[in-house]
Formats: C-alpha cells, sequence, structure tokens
C-alpha cells in the first residue's frame, strides 16, 4: 500500500516550468530536449586563480558532501570546471547565497565575482563537443616535447582500442664515448648505425627478425619507431618541406636505391594520407587549377576546378576524351592532387623558396623541378606548394629585399622557425648557413629576421654562458675554435681564427 501511494503518480507527471505545466504520459518528452527552466536550479560562474579550477572543484564538491552527511542541504547541486576556460568555476545552486557558501574559504576561488549565466546558455556550457582526430598511416606528424621535439614521424600504424600510433622517425643519437652532447645541443638526425653502436654498448644491442632493438628502442630499416600517444603528437598544419622529406627518404633509398624515386613516393604517399579535415581539406586547390585524380575508379582523370562547395567537396571538369566535358564531377581534397606540365610558369606559393617563380622542367608525382627566373638554378618544391602564375618574381625580391635590410652575419628565421646565419646578401638571393651546418641559396621572401628582442645567449658543454664576441672551441670533432657571430639556445654559429667567410661553422 505504502508503495502503491508513493508512486501512484509515477509517469503522470513530469518536470515543468510552473505547476500549471504538467506533463501527461502522453505527452512524454525524451530527455534530450528538456532545457533548464526559471524553476531549475541556476547556474553561477565565479572567477579563480588560472590553473587551479579542478582543486576548486573538488574542494567544494567534498564541502557538499560533508553537509549532505550532515543531514544539512545548502541547495548546492553541481560544481564543476571547463577544460578550455582557464580562471572561471561554475556552481549550479538554488541562489546566489547557496552558490557563494559553496566557495567561501577556499583558497583561490573568489566566491563574491559570481555571475548568473543565462538559461539559453546554460546547455552550451555542459555541452561537450567531442573533436576526434583521425590518422591514416603514411600521414606526417611532428612530436610535441623531448629530445625528439618538432621533429618530423610519419605514421606507420594506428593502435585499435588506443589513442597511441605507432610512428617512424630519423634517430638523434649521440654516438661519443661519453654518450652525450653538450649542454643545449642535441644530435643531428641520421640513420641508425649498427656499427657504431656495437662499439658503443655491444651488449644493448639485440636483433630480432628485420628489428633491431637497442638499449631499449627499436630501429627498423635504420628508423626510430615509437608508440606515442596522438596528444603528444601535432597533426595538424604540419605542411613538411622538401629538405625533410629528401632527408627522410634516405632510408627508403637504400645504398644503391633510387632516391629520387623514394621522395616522390614519401611525398606523394603523405599527400593521399592527410589527415581528414573537411574544413580545410581544400584550402591549397582554388578554381581553375588543373588537377588529376589519384585515388577511385578515376585515378588518373585530369580535370579543372570548377567550384568548391561549402563543405570541402571538389566540383572538376574532366578533360578525358571518353567523358562528357560539361559534365562536372566531384572529389574530395585527398583524392586530387595539382597537375602541372613541363614548360608551365609558376610560383612558390610556401616553403623555403616561397616566393620565387620559374619555369616547370619535369614532374615527379608530387615532386616537381623547377628553373628560378632570379637565381638561374634548378629547385625542387612539392606541387601543392606552387600555383600557375605569369609573374616573375625579381621586382618583388628586390623590393622584400630593399625592405628588410639584411647585411652579412645577419640571424634570420627560416621555413618551421630554423635559424640561419646571412652569409652574403645581395639584391636577389641570399645565401645563409642554417642551424644544421647547411648553405643555401634563397630568396628575400623565403627569411625572417630576428627581432632585437629576440633572446641571443647560450651556454657551453660546462654550462658557462657564451655570448657573441665570445672565443670557443669544439669539444669534439673537428675541435675547430673561433669567435661567436650569433648565438642561440640551441646554435652557435663561429667564424674561425683565419676569418675566411666560408668556413664559418655552427
Amino acid at each position: 500500500a505504502q508503495l502503491r501511494e508513493r508512486y501512484s503518480g509515477y509517469g503522470r507527471t513530469g518536470r515543468g516550468r510552473g505547476a500549471g505545466n504538467a506533463v501527461q504520459t502522453g505527452d512524454w518528452i525524451p530527455q534530450r530536449l528538456l532545457i533548464p527552466g526559471i524553476s531549475d536550479p541556476h547556474l553561477w560562474m565565479a572567477k579563480c586563480v588560472p590553473g587551479k579550477e579542478r582543486d576548486i572543484a573538488f574542494a567544494a564538491a567534498r564541502r557538499v558532501f560533508q553537509w549532505a552527511g550532515a543531514g544539512k542541504f545548502a541547495g548546492v547541486h553541481s560544481v564543476f570546471s571547463r577544460d578550455g576556460l582557464n580562471g572561471y568555476i561554475y556552481v549550479e545552486a538554488r541562489s546566489l547565497a547557496d552558490a557563494q557558501a559553496a566557495l567561501e574559504g577556499i583558497p583561490g576561488a573568489f566566491s563574491f565575482q559570481m555571475t548568473l549565466v543565462p538559461i539559453d546558455d546554460m546547455v552550451d556550457v555542459v555541452r561537450i563537443r567531442k573533436t576526434e582526430t583521425r590518422l591514416n598511416p603514411g600521414a606526417w606528424v611532428r612530436i610535441r616535447r623531448g629530445n625528439y621535439a618538432g621533429d618530423l614521424a610519419q605514421v606507420m600504424a594506428v593502435i585499435e582500442a588506443s589513442e597511441s600510433v605507432e610512428v617512424r622517425m630519423l634517430p638523434r643519437i649521440d654516438y661519443t664515448a661519453e654518450g652525450r652532447s653538450a649542454k643545449g645541443t642535441r644530435p643531428a638526425q641520421r640513420l641508425f648505425s649498427a656499427d657504431e653502436a656495437q662499439r658503443i654498448d655491444p651488449r644493448g644491442l639485440s636483433y630480432r627478425q628485420n628489428e633491431m632493438i637497442w638499449r631499449g628502442d627499436r630501429f627498423v630499416g635504420g628508423y626510430l619507431h615509437k608508440d606515442v600517444r596522438i596528444a603528444s603528437l601535432q597533426t595538424a598544419d604540419v605542411s613538411p618541406t622538401l629538405d625533410e622529406i629528401a632527408r627522410f627518404a634516405a632510408g627508403d633509398a637504400g645504398e644503391n636505391g633510387d632516391e629520387q624515386a623514394a621522395i616522390a613516393a614519401l611525398a606523394s604517399q603523405a599527400a593521399a594520407a592527410s589527415i581528414h579535415a573537411p574544413k580545410t581539406s581544400g584550402i591549397d586547390l582554388q578554381p581553375g587549377e588543373i588537377v588529376e585524380v589519384i585515388e577511385g575508379d578515376l585515378a588518373g582523370v585530369v580535370g579543372t576546378i570548377r567550384s568548391i562547395d561549402v563543405d570541402g567537396t571538389i566540383r572538376v571538369a574532366p578533360e578525358l576524351g571518353g567523358l562528357k566535358r560539361g559534365a562536372l564531377m566531384g572529389f574530395p581534397a585527398s583524392q586530387l592532387r595539382k597537375r602541372f606540365r613541363t614548360g608551365d610558369h609558376v610560383q612558390v606559393q610556401s616553403g623555403r623558396h616561397r616566393g620565387a617563380t620559374g619555369m616547370v622542367l619535369s614532374v615527379a608525382d608530387a615532386v616537381v623541378t623547377l628553373y628560378t627566373d632570379v637565381a638561374k638554378e634548378e629547385i625542387r618544391v612539392l606541387a601543392k606548394d606552387i600555383r600557375i602564375s605569369t609573374e616573375v618574381s625579381s621586382a618583388a625580391a628586390e623590393g622584400a629585399n630593399t625592405r628588410i635590410g639584411l647585411d652579412v652575419h645577419d640571424l634570420v628565421f627560416l621555413d618551421g622557425n630554423r635559424t640561419a646565419l646571412v652569409m652574403t646578401s645581395s639584391r636577389d638571393i641570399l645565401t645563409v648557413l642554417d642551424d644544421r651546418g647547411e648553405s643555401r641559396k634563397l630568396p628575400p621572401s623565403a627569411v625572417r629576421p630576428a627581432r632585437a628582442t629576440f633572446e641571443r645567449s647560450g651556454v657551453d658543454f660546462n654550462g658557462n654562458a657564451i655570448k657573441r664576441g665570445d672565443h670557443v672551441r669544439e669539444v669534439s670533432g673537428q675541435t675547430r675554435s673561433g669567435s661567436v657571430l650569433q648565438v642561440t639556445r640551441y646554435v652557435t654559429f663561429v667564424m674561425p681564427r683565419d676569418g675566411a667567410p666560408e668556413a664559418v661553422f655552427a
């Protein structure tokens, strides 16, 4: 009888915006369609010390639980914070006094500064927008932290039921007897050498099928293979340069392999295995450009882009005789790549040669070889980084050089925030020495001068401070010595004692 009396009205009335808004069983409303009303608890937002949001939420929750255990109900229903909003805490309570009581006295919480969240915005505050990062084998990523921070890596496999992927990268191993590099520097990237590893630590080297295990790390074909959490990877805006891809292709080419074919294969594979991002997948394609289908049943079809839909679908007018010329076909951007022919005049849109113009000499899959108008030299760029253009870069380069005003031995930044030293400066071309000790010729538009406020200090092998003008000597290798021209936290450019400009080293 008691149960019948208690649940006699169950299912016949529901929560409404007042006593007269009872909902009958026949008018049942799904829970997802119910929104807060004026008779429901309100949501209050309070300021707090940034970084203390979770601690304050837990402290307030413990206080509410203690009140409930003592039989005292303070009208507080929940306390929470949002990961993407620093410096704020939310309290769901019946009144402002109840919300302030939940936070009063908790270090870092400012209970006297509370704002009422409008009813229409309460649902948006607690709504979780899940953004799923999808990676395909072959996609390029970068390591976020550690000894390999900023290094390019390639996804080899996606580990199911886990937020991790297997990646391969070029190792950074110090094979010296001490096994450690100078403080503030990293070993150079190069393929794993079993001979040098055997010489340093023979007991730490073992073999397993086609893999080598050394000091707990796994190497396949000279590359370091690691299982890395996706959260530790940069998956968006990776944009590998052709130099990075060429350096990466050394292991795939082998001792007697075709390096050009390996570079082209890696570039094409990376373009086809890009991250699925519908809003940005077609960002480097424009109407009027000629493209080629690289995936699906229509692979090999060439056409002209007519339009790009809001959802990222590329509308292409095919140009093959077997298909009707006027019919438009839709493709996702991941199935297309730009198509160039020998003799086309193009301009580089991004990368280390940004701004350069020239004529196409050859096309190998996703790699295009150009003969530049200004430097009169052959360069290789990715097809996605260039566009048909009638402009000639000499005037632009001259203007850029005048605007930048770079002098010899100035510190500049290259693509990807790499540093370099200006060796020679002319109207149309710069010769720089990058932080890997490689000499390059670039248009002035491809570099950014370092600001006067940029930190120009570092430390030597013993931890002593280094500044411009100091005399230093290498502790390993060729043991060269000279005067410091420029110094950063990670690289030092040194002029040898003989003063020969071409002998400057990093």
